[in-house]
């Protein structure tokens, strides 16, 4: 029996600061059965849920029951882990899983296929990290392996 799409954590985010942007306070899980994988946004991740909330066409469609798949869309295109139509398709599960009316998810992921070209990012050259807690935690790494080797000289 193939696996149902499901968050298996909820959203947690702190206020959206002067730009526009919020940070996880905790991890966002969701497996989607169309890429068959569990995706991850960690404690840290920075969103603005939705760009181009502010368009009022966007506003219309936009609902707050989106945020966790447009978190999890911000993280895939972010880090580049799966194509964009990838992306695309599993922010149209994770919305339908949400419960966003068919009509919302569909003009949704319609802007995001016409438009997300211009946000979406290649996987990243090795060691680049742009989750600000994983490069905190790479630069204390980074730290500590240059610290133990100029030790041992």
């Amino acid at each position: 029996m193939k696996r149902k799409a499901e968050f298996l954590t909820v959203l947690e985010n702190g206020p959206l600061d002067d730009t526009g942007f919020a940070l996880l306070t905790a991890k966002l899980v969701y497996f989607s059965a169309k890429a068959g994988q569990q995706f991850e946004a960690l404690p840290g991740f920075r969103t603005n849920f939705v760009t181009g909330r502010k368009l009022l066409v966007v506003r219309r469609i936009v609902q707050d029951t989106m945020n966790p798949a447009a978190v999890i869309h911000d993280q895939l295109y972010d880090t580049g882990e799966v194509s964009r139509a990838l992306a695309d398709e599993v922010f149209l599960e994770a919305m339908l899983v949400l419960g966003v009316a068919g009509w919302r998810a569909y003009a949704a992921y319609a802007a995001v296929r016409a438009f997300g070209w211009k946000f979406y990012r290649a996987a990243p050259a090795i060691g680049v990290e742009k989750n600000p807690v994983r490069q905190i935690e790479r630069q204390s790494e980074l730290e500590q392996r240059s610290g133990a080797s100029s030790n041992a000289m």
